[in-house]
């Protein structure tokens, strides 16, 4: 089945996801139902001491796992043609199978009853096992490869595809080779048509290509806790809800400084902790531990972007390329900017946000970070910014600053950025030219997902001893006393072998303390990550623009 990726009217054509509930009088086509493992379907009754309905049942009280088989029924009855009813197996952290639900064991045994077993030559109707990598199709009890739902034609699973063509064929009838040719040529025809990539996906990309690697081949790169083991009445703040609580707040205060209605970060914290507490499953202020942000208040760096935001106009909504979604109406909605290499047309979308303008003209962007900030200006936060600077000095309807000022708000302290075409004789990062073809070799490298681990923090610490050489761009001041150096300011044909070898060794060492700092991503741990063999080149070639603006001494 080919479906366009533009998007439609609901429940009109194309692809529908959604729970049973809303699906439930339309009929479709083809159906797949998913999660109907004993664990999640038809799911269990709570026994809650204020119900009491579970003490003494009436006519017309609902029953959650009979309100759910009903809703099953119903979408039984609402496919057309075909019906597909999966659930997972196996349990990949615990080593464990898993039965299906007794609705779906009880929909399998009257379906038996209706099979003519003697002439069909089965004592059960089937049941296909699929493997859980797509890639692998020898672990299946089937002919799986003519199977409709193992087709997936993403740029991830045609590498797996090409990569195991040879294995495949192996053995196989002509028909079954043939069938993989069909699915190769089908992914062959994808690839000449145009692939959408997200600002978000790129900038993962960047940060580690390993994290985008989990995504693309549709792992996860955290493992999902047990329903059991979520806390109901948590006694401290999470990180993820610490940072949207500082995002929040300090978005309250910013905006409150614009309309000149100024209030303290501490009211914008206890304002927007009562409005989430109400929304989510926070911990009572007793135990929040709410950090009210004094130190970053008190900051120098903070006043002078308070200062700094008082004479620009924040703009009304977000500058948005293509698909890229966000929940405030768009100031400026752009075409998806077209990337063309030798095998893709790529389509960059995504929503640009935190923009200020002076003039009529984009001249600032503020992006905020709960973590600590550090004198090191060289920062993850700097990549998306950086992508969208880029599609900025692309698109002609973006009236963006020749210097484009970013700041980064972090607990306590604001770094600030300044993103500009630049050049230095040797090396230059300033035409459209340049700036397409750096996101085209990007591009290249996104699309072809490996488990090289890459990490972006680790190129501020590649830096050799100071010895008399010309820097080809400039990372120290004529009058400079520092014994050490960027690697970036020198040529790499400068370097010695044993400089080479010391560069490799450092990145090493931060490559492998990277994965012991993200520890919680626990399929890390799964992986078998290799190292660059050619470290300093791929840094060169994906970071060097934006490390020469962050950290560069550019005139």
């Amino acid at each position: 089945i080919h479906l366009s990726a533009s998007k439609g009217n609901y429940l009109s054509g194309g692809l529908v996801c959604a729970s049973l509930q809303p699906m439930r009088p339309i009929p479709f086509k083809i159906t797949y139902i998913l999660g109907l493992d004993e664990r999640s379907f038809p799911g269990e009754l709570l026994q809650e001491t204020l119900d009491l309905t579970q003490r003494s049942r009436r006519l017309g009280d609902i029953n959650k796992i009979e309100n759910m088989n009903y809703l099953f029924l119903e979408t039984l009855m609402c496919s057309r043609e075909k019906l597909y009813l999966s659930y997972v197996g196996q349990d990949l952290v615990k080593d464990e199978s898993i039965l299906p639900s007794s609705t779906w064991q009880q929909l399998h045994a009257y379906a038996t009853s209706l099979m003519d077993q003697t002439a069909l030559g089965l004592t059960a109707y089937p049941v296909t096992r699929i493997a859980l990598d797509s890639a692998n199709f020898s672990q299946t009890e089937t002919d799986c490869l003519s199977m409709d739902w193992l087709v997936n034609f993403s740029p991830g699973d045609h590498q797996k595809y090409a990569a195991r063509y040879e294995q495949l064929t192996t053995g196989l009838s002509k028909d079954n080779t043939q069938v993989v040719n069909q699915i190769l040529s089908t992914d062959s025809q994808d690839a000449d048509s145009s692939v959408n990539v997200s600002v978000q996906a790129l900038a993962k990309f960047i940060e580690n290509p390993v994290l985008s690697y989990l995504d693309q081949v549709g792992a996860s790169s955290q493992l999902i806790e047990d329903q059991l083991n979520i806390e109901h009445e948590p006694f401290s703040l999470d990180g993820l809800s610490r940072h949207q609580l500082f995002d929040a707040a300090v978005s309250d205060y910013l905006e409150a400084l614009n309309q000149q209605q100024p209030i303290s970060l501490s009211d914008a914290i206890d304002e927007q902790y009562g409005h989430m507490s109400k929304q989510s499953q926070l911990p009572i202020h007793l135990f929040a531990e709410l950090d009210k942000l004094y130190e970053l208040d008190q900051h120098d760096s903070f006043k002078d972007l308070q200062t700094e935001l008082k004479s620009l106009q924040p703009l009304s909504g977000p500058v948005v390329f293509g698909d890229g979604y966000n929940q405030t109406t768009p100031s400026q909605r752009l075409t998806a900017m077209s990337v063309v290499t030798s095998d893709h047309l790529f389509e960059i979308n995504g929503s640009w946000e935190g923009l200020y303008t002076k003039d009529g003209q984009i001249t600032h962007q503020v992006v905020v970070s709960s973590s600590s900030g550090r004198s090191n200006a060289w920062s993850k936060h700097l990549i998306k910014p950086f992508v969208y600077w880029c599609l900025a000095q692309l698109d002609e309807q973006v009236n963006i600053a020749e210097y484009f000022q970013l700041r980064v708000v972090f607990r306590d302290q604001v770094n600030s950025y300044t993103l500009k075409p630049w050049s230095t004789g040797e090396h230059s990062f300033t035409s459209k030219s340049q700036i397409k073809d750096y996101l085209a070799k990007l591009l290249v490298a996104f699309n072809q997902p490996s488990l090289v681990n890459l990490p972006f923090d680790a190129v501020s610490s590649l830096k050799v001893g100071v010895d008399g050489r010309d820097q080809v761009i400039p990372y120290l001041g004529p009058k400079s006393t520092a014994k050490s150096i960027h690697v970036f300011a020198y040529e790499p044909t400068e370097l010695s072998d044993y400089e080479m070898a010391q560069i490799q060794k450092c990145y090493e060492e931060k490559a492998t303390s990277w994965i012991e700092s993200h520890s919680y991503y626990e399929m890390l741990q799964a992986l078998a990550l290799q190292f660059d063999a050619h470290a300093l080149s791929t840094y060169r070639q994906r970071l060097l623009p934006l490390h020469v603006m962050a950290a560069g001494q550019l005139p």
